[in-house]
């Protein structure tokens, strides 16, 4: 005697069972389809089946397709209630296919930030730099993809390094995905982008390269108005890291953070007792005890008594409390002006003075 429930998950019958979208992941769609009367002797038959398959082509919710190879992802069973005694329920969540590549569909922002580099030029002043580092994702790729999108997004690579065959608008993808938001570098790169020239069947630009020798450059997208690339400059690049993950539903995360250098510096100065790019403002007289000295941020600066500093190898150090004048103030030291002090003053080349470094500022 035949069984009045269906011993296999017949696509004709799935009817709906919701739609959702991962806020975290929005490329990430699932449908869920139901299965209402499956006879439970069959199912340990079914559900070797249902074990096996990982995926499904066309799939049909309503007796309505829809397109695309479609992941099978979550499969539980109920029991039946109501009219449905006896048989059972089979939910199957269904996710969108994977992608083979980086593309917009499947791009996403994952992080910025910026961190403060500071160069010190005197302990008086610095020059400070900004590294901006943007980290993006691309979800949903297949293990392969992502294998291969490491190896181009993990170093930044030369135009050269882009084989012929990657673009070619008789393909239908003219640049293979995984070739985008790469960083790239060649001494003839230019803003604006590549054409392909049928004749030679090469790569070729298509606008002049002169005023872009030696730059950075990143691919952003495809144009397919002009049959060319377009690029955008960036400063200084530096891959930071570049990884790739397994996700919990079998599809791979691959990941990248590209950090630029802001330019030029800014340069700040830091208001230091005594600072300033102070030098020697008269010639100091061999086994004299005063050395007169100008440059002080502060015009009116006061030189305290045991204030140390350095010119050349020697070390003086103030023995009286003495104030600038306009910037310029000459101070009573020990031990005596050595002949190398002198020296060095007259050996400057261009007779500006002699830089003196301070030993205890702050």
């Amino acid at each position: 005697m035949s069984s009045k429930w269906y011993s296999t998950l017949d696509e004709n019958k799935a009817q709906f069972g919701g739609y959702r979208v991962n806020p975290e992941t929005p490329s990430e769609r699932i449908l869920t389809r139901i299965f209402y009367g499956i006879d439970k002797e069959a199912f340990p038959t079914l559900r070797a089946t249902i074990d096996a398959t990982s995926s499904v082509v066309d799939p049909k919710i309503d007796n309505q397709k829809y397109d695309g190879t479609w992941r099978i992802g979550d499969m539980r069973t109920e029991e039946g209630t109501g009219e449905l005694s006896g048989s059972l329920t089979v939910y199957q969540d269904i996710a969108n296919e994977l992608n083979d590549g980086q593309g917009a569909d499947n791009e996403y922002l994952a992080g910025m930030q910026s961190q403060l580099i500071e160069l010190i030029e005197y302990r008086w002043m610095t020059y400070q730099h900004y590294k901006q580092t943007v980290t993006k994702k691309w979800v949903n790729m297949t293990s392969s993809s992502a294998v291969a999108g490491f190896g181009i997004l993990s170093q930044i690579n030369m135009l050269s390094d882009i084989a012929s065959g990657d673009y070619s608008p008789e393909t239908t993808d003219p640049l293979t995905w995984t070739w985008w938001n790469a960083v790239y570098m060649d001494d003839t790169m230019v803003t604006g982008g590549l054409k392909w020239d049928h004749s030679t069947g090469t790569i070729v630009f298509w606008k002049y390269p002169s005023a872009n020798y030696g730059k950075f450059y990143q691919f952003l997208s495809y144009n397919t108005d002009t049959n060319s690339l377009v690029a955008t400059e960036i400063e200084q690049p530096n891959i930071e890291s570049c990884y790739y993950q397994e996700e919990k539903d079998k599809s791979f995360t691959l990941y990248q953070s590209v950090s630029t250098l802001t330019y030029p510096a800014i340069m700040r100065e830091t208001y230091y007792q005594y600072a300033g790019l102070i030098v020697t403002s008269a010639l100091p007289v061999e086994g004299n005890n005063a050395i007169t000295l100008s440059g002080f941020l502060n015009q009116t600066e006061t030189i305290y008594k045991n204030a140390r500093f350095r010119i050349g190898s020697d070390t003086y150090r103030v023995t009286d409390d003495t104030e600038c004048v306009a910037g310029v103030v000459t101070v009573l030291v020990t031990p005596l002006v050595t002949a190398a002090t002198a020296a060095a003053y007259i050996a400057d080349p261009v007779t500006t003075g002699t830089q003196v470094f301070f030993n205890a500022i702050g």
